[in-house]
Parts: structure tokens; sequence; C-alpha cells
């Protein structure tokens, strides 16, 4: 079993999707502002020594070190006579460019000048000064150094402008500077001949190493022990070669090192290449699809290969690429991977710990629920009644001994080699469908088999357990272990051996447990309407109001009760929606009715849920006036007792709603309170006597009474007074002779659509009242 769970990752795959996500913004974000670029700067330094090499020895480093100052004049800066030593020097060698890393940009005494100056002439246009000039967008800014106009004419310039990393690192040199009005270029970019682009700056191939470059020093140079050999057809870079003197810089791979090695480094590279940065958007790309790879795949395989390419991309690959002076920067891509793939690590760990019993070590429900295969099988569970009450019965922990004891009771007489424990002395294990047969005589067996006690630390404990069987396939497993154990709890509780589970207990449960998102539905897609039922003025025997009503017609159940959907609407808080669209409709339907019948009324149940919205009354009357409709168009009916649970907030609303005009009907009075203390609370205009009273108003002279006494009352206190469930004539005579205002029930007319309604009013259907 363990071998399936191996490539689960996370509980699901939102989780693993939510992560993908921000991993892959947070890279974006390293990416964009550069914050993984000490990553990359430090990963470039290994890789560079990885690929140390030899120079190619066309280029030699004369160095200005201590021993040179020393030996020649014990000072720094020298006189310029010993400048105008070393370029003859070389220029006898045969050196082929002479590149001072220097800028010579203070004159000397005149006759040294003046020997320099010779110098330089005599080499004909082989030697350059350096210049320091300006970087990048403030470059207006930053000063400029060239060197003194005297020798300009004679030297070429070549810019000494280097560029550090946020690290302190040598990483960028440029093929040419904008300086004095002109573009020079770079030392490396003259040494080379490349085409003098201001402002591209290149990063040199640190991976030279510095070691194999030829290297004299000044002293050597002047004293003759520099052969034509080590110069000729070649060119030298003149530069400070001491730590002492200064000029040092922090090579990537290398470590430190005077900075005229860096010219020399970049004069070899763009000999090879002008170097490309491709920066993080390549590497980053790669790393999104192997990181998504990684994270929602099931198979091993491709977790693992995208693993050991996730490595090769952020290792071979930039490697192979630096040797073709192609630079890839690692540093986003790495981090999402890494966050990724870390994080996919330890959700693996974590669920595999998850799905394990920690006292006994049996895998628990989370492993049941992903076992895999479990197509064509049988799902059982065992519930031990007594569970806790043996294992508190102990002073110590005896769990781990009573489930092993129960595990290896459950296997004889099976094949089954994995038990599942559930909490509190629950068990399930899978059965293979062909033994649905012979299952009840196993569990016959088991049964008897638990009727012997157990040992427990020298103790014999009786256990008593029950089994549940859920034997239907075509639902998922995770549904049919809450059925099973459903089915071991009533075998228990009844204290039958075993029990079965029905599916066709799942209908009626699958619909109460969907009721409110298909009411939802119901209303988009025109299945909630609105029936009418008329209200009947008892005095003038015309219609002169309706009750409106929600209906719901399913396409598959028929018309479904109102008790149903309506009184789950109000306990799951999703009635607002539903009264909405009842008072739209009825408002919506009286407003037609109203232009012909201006003496006609609208009555709208009103839950008292909805008198918690602070905004009732407003909503309430804007729908009224939407439809030029009088606020005393409407009434709300309201039931008493339910009204008084709702405490003050519920009267506050009730209050306003009835100072603004609407009329306020107390429905089924009599079924509640009904005092004359509560009636005083409420502020209605109406009272509506509950048809239990109604339909015995002719048989039961307690309730004639009782209606009587209640018309009476009502109308001392300004109240009308509206009977429901008339359905005889006998009724509603009694009704009219005992002063009744309004009648409303079966015998005057059935909710009915708002078509069959208007009929009703225009005469074409009349009521069989009469």
């Amino acid at each position: 079993m363990w071998q399936k769970l191996r490539a689960l990752t996370w509980k699901n795959s939102d989780d693993r999707i939510r992560n993908l996500l921000w991993a892959t913004l947070f890279a974006l974000f390293c990416g964009v502002v550069a914050f993984a670029g000490p990553i990359d700067d430090m990963a470039r330094s290994v890789r560079f020594s990885l690929r140390l090499h030899p120079a190619d020895g066309k280029t030699v480093v004369i160095g200005i070190d201590e021993a040179s100052v020393a030996a020649l004049a014990r000072k720094w800066p020298w006189p310029h006579n010993y400048d105008a030593d070393i370029v003859d020097r070389l220029r006898e060698l045969g050196a082929r460019r002479i590149v001072f890393d220097r800028i010579m940009a203070d004159e000397d005494t005149p006759e040294n000048d003046a020997k320099l100056e010779a110098a330089l002439k005599r080499a004909k246009g082989k030697v350059h000064f350096g210049v320091l000039g300006p970087i990048g967008a403030s470059a207006v800014e930053q000063s400029e150094l060239f060197p003194a106009d005297r020798f300009r004419p004679m030297v070429g310039l070549a810019s000494i402008n280097i560029w550090r990393n946020d690290i302190g690192q040598t990483a960028f040199a440029p093929l040419a500077v904008r300086a004095g009005g002109s573009d020079v270029a770079s030392i490396s970019g003259t040494l080379a001949q490349t085409q003098k682009t201001v402002d591209h700056w290149f990063r040199p191939d640190f991976a030279i190493d510095i070691k194999t470059i030829p290297y004299f020093n000044v002293k050597s140079l002047l004293n003759g022990d520099v052969k034509e050999s080590d110069i000729k057809d070649k060119d030298v870079l003149i530069g400070i070669a001491s730590f002492m003197i200064g000029d040092t810089h922090w090579l990537p791979g290398q470590g430190s090192a005077p900075g005229v090695y860096v010219h020399a480094i970049a004069a070899e590279t763009l000999k090879r290449g002008v170097p490309v940065e491709l920066g993080w958007i390549p590497l980053f790309l790669v790393s999104l699809a192997l990181s998504a790879a990684h994270v929602l795949t099931a198979k091993n395989r491709v977790k693992w290969g995208s693993l050991i390419l996730a490595i090769s991309c952020f290792s071979v690959v930039p490697l192979l690429f630096d040797s073709l002076l192609v630079s890839l920067d690692i540093g986003p891509g790495l981090a999402l991977f890494a966050i990724v793939s870390i994080r996919h690590a330890k959700a693996q760990f974590g669920q595999r710990r998850s799905m394990t019993n920690s006292v006994s070590g049996l895998p628990n429900l989370t492993a049941l629920r992903l076992e895999k295969g479990c197509e064509n099988t049988i799902l059982i569970a065992a519930k031990m009644r007594n569970f806790s009450a043996v294992t508190a019965s102990y002073a110590h922990d005896v769990e781990k001994a009573l489930v092993s004891e129960t595990v290896n009771r459950l296997r004889v007489g099976s094949n089954t080699q994995t038990i599942f424990q559930g909490d509190e002395g629950t068990f399930f294990w899978l059965a293979d469908k062909e033994l649905l047969g012979s299952l009840s005589d196993h569990l016959e067996g088991l049964h008897s088999l638990f009727n012997a006690p157990v040992a427990l630390d020298g103790r014999n404990v009786d256990l008593d357990l029950g089994f549940g069987i859920d034997a239907d396939t075509s639902r998922p497993l995770v549904s049919r272990i809450g059925s099973a154990l459903l089915s071991a709890e009533e075998a228990v509780a009844s204290g039958s051996k075993w029990k079965a589970y029905d599916p066709q207990r799942l209908i009626d449960a699958d619909w109460r447990l969907s009721l409110m998102s298909r009411l939802d539905h119901a209303i988009e897609n025109g299945e909630i309407w609105v029936a009418y039922q008329p209200k009947l003025d008892l005095k003038s025997q015309r219609i002169v109001g309706a009750e409106a009503l929600a209906r719901w017609t399913h396409p598959e159940r028929g018309e479904i009760s109102p008790i149903d959907f309506i009184l789950a609407a109000e306990q799951q808080n999703r009635i607002a929606r539903l009264t909405q669209f009842v008072l739209a409709q009825a408002i919506n339907a009286g407003a037609f009715i109203f232009k012909n019948r201006p003496d006609f009324g609208m009555a709208v149940n009103l839950s008292v849920p909805m008198l918690e919205q602070p905004d009732l009354v407003e909503m309430i009357t804007a729908m009224l006036a939407a439809q030029n409709l009088p606020n005393e168009f409407l009434t709300l009916e309201i039931t008493e007792s339910v009204v008084l649970q709702g405490g003050d907030n519920a009267l506050k609303t009730l209050n306003a709603l009835r100072q603004s005009g609407i009329n306020i009907s107390i429905d089924d009075y009599g079924t509640g309170f009904s005092t004359l203390d509560y009636l005083k609370r409420i502020p209605a205009n109406e009272v509506k006597i509950d048809k239990s009273f109604t339909l015995g108003i002719c048989e039961q002279g307690q309730d004639r009474i009782l209606v009587g006494s209640t018309v009476e009352m009502a109308h001392m206190l300004g109240y009308k007074v509206v009977a429901e469930g008339v359905e005889t004539p006998q009724t509603l005579l009694a009704l009219s002779e005992i002063g009744c205002d309004i009648a409303q029930g079966y015998l005057i007319g059935h909710p009915v659509p708002l078509d069959h309604f208007i009929q009703l009013l225009v005469g074409r259907r009349r009521p069989q009242y009469g």
C-alpha cells in the first residue's frame, strides 16, 4: 500500500497549484528586482573555478610591484623617465601593442616628460594610456580623467573602467565608454580590436587562470631578463601588481588579484567573441515547467526525472553555456524549484505521518481514503462499543495491546493484510466482491471469536463488536467509509452482529444536503415561482388582496413542499435571497393590479432573520416606490412567537416598517403566546387567525367562542382580522356572522400563478363559495 502512496503530494491539487503559484510570484519578484543576484554571483564563482583553463599566452603582463619600485625610484608614483624606459624596451623586444593600465594624468619634470614624449614618438602609435570615463545614466555627473595634454597626440586612449557586483566581485568590463565627447574603447576592446559599442558591458571569462598569464615585473624587464621571444608580437599590459600599492580586485573563482589581470582576461575573452547575457528568464521558464511536472504528477519517474533535469539545469547547463561565453542566471529559477520541491517533500513526509495511527502504527482513515484499486471491493467496518471504557479502566496505556489483539482476531480466516484504524475503536478493511456471498458467515464467525475475552495486563476483558458492510462499488471510497461505519454503529446499537448499508438511503440524504445550493439555482432558472392566494372582504364580497407564496416546481421531483425548503433556508441563513425574490415578484404583480384596483393589497410572509438586516426598511420602501405603490399596499405577515424570540432588534425593525406605512400582520395568531402584552408590544395592525381554529368553528363551540372573542378584541384595538383555512361555505358564513373582516382559504381560491389569479379578479374564473 505504501508503494501506492509514495507518489502522493499535498492534500489536493488545489493546494499544489496554489503553492506553485505563490512560489512563481516570489521567483518573478526575485528576478525583476535582482534580489537573487548574490546567489548568481556565488554560483558563477563556483562555475569559474570548475572551468579554470590556461590563457592563450598572447597577452603579457608587466607588473609594477614593490621590488621594481624599490630597485628603481624608491617611491610611487615614480618619475616618467622609467615609463619611457619601459616603452623603449618593449618596443625593442617587438611588442605589438603597449597598454598602460594607468591614466598618466600628472606631468613630471620637463626633462622626464620630454624623455617619455620622445619614447612615445619612437613607438609610433603602439602605446595606449588609460582613461577613466563616466558610467551609466548619471555619467554627466561623474568626473573624467585623461592623460596629460602633451602626451595625448602620441598615444591611443583606452578606458580602464571596471564594474563590481553587489558582493564586491569584479563582474563586468565595457566595450567602450563615452568620454570627452568621443567613444573610447576599453583596454580589452583595444587589444581585441572590437567595435566601440558605448555602455555595452560584458562579463569576462574569469575561468582563464591568471597564473598562466605570462608575467614579468618592471625590474626584470629593464634589467634585460626578459627575452625577445617573451614579448615579440604580443600585447603587453603594464599595471600595478602590488597589493601594497593598490588597485586590487576580487576575481570570481580565483580570489584577489591586481586589476591589470582583469583587463588581460577581458581582452582574451573578447578575442573569442563578445559574451552574451541571457539573464534569468530562460532558466526560470524551464524551472516553472519542471516545478509543475514535479508537483502535479502522480508518477514517480516523472518526479525523479524533473528533479534530475532541474539539477542539470542549475549546474551542468550554465557550466556548458559559460564555456560558450553565454551567461545564464539561475537565481530566480533555482528559488522557484527549491521552494516548490522542498514544500512538496515536506508535504509528502507530513502526509505519510498523517496516514499512520500514532499509537498502533496502523494505517489510518486518511490512508484508507487514498487507497487505490478499490473499484470491486467490499468495505467492512468494525465498531467496538466499549473501546473507550476499556482503555480508561487502566492506569497506564493499553491501547496498543488492545488494538494488536483486535487486529489479530480480525485477520482470522481472512487473507486481509491491511487493517485500517479509525477513531475510538473503529477498524476497516477491504474484501474482494466475490466473497460477498460468504461474508455473512465470516462476520458471524468473527463475532463469535470476540465473545472470548481478551487478556490485557493480566486481566480478562470482554469486547463488544458490531460490523457494517458497504458493497456499493458505484460510489467513491471516501463516501463508503461513512456508510460502512454508520451500519456498524447501528449494528452495535441494535445488538446485531452485522448490518449492511442500503444505498437507497442516499437518495433523500443527497437531496437534503444539497437543498440550499439547489435553491439558489432554482431561483435563477425559474423553478421557484410565486403563487397568489386570494383574500375575500366579507362585507363587500370582493377580492381585495392576495397572499404571495413561494412555490418550487422541480423538473424531476415535482412540487417541493414549502415547509421543507423555507425552513431549511431559515436554518441555514439563506432566506434573504428567497424573500427578496418573492417581494420583488409580489410588488411587480401588485403594481399591475393596483392600476385598476386601488383597493387591492398584497401580503408577503417575512422571515424573522430578515428583521436583522439593517437596510430592510429602505430596501422594501424602495421597491414599492419604484412601482409607484403606496407603502400601505404591502402587508408583511410575521409569526408572533418567532418575532418575540428575535428580541429587541426585530421589534425595532417592525416599528420602523409600521411607521413607514407598511402593514404588519400577526400570522398564525392563537398558536403562539397570544396575550394582550404581546399584542401591545408587536406594532401590528392586523391579526391572522390560524386555520386550526377556523376549521372547527362550526363543529366545536369552543373554537367559535375563541374566534369570536379574538375578533371582538382585535376590533377594539383597531386591528383588522383575517381568517385563514376557510374551506366550506358554512365556515365562511360563520365568520361573517362573527364580524371577521377578511377570509382566506381553498373555498375562496387556491394559490395559483399570476395569470390565473388575474382571471379570477376579472370574473373569468369565479370562486366557489356561494
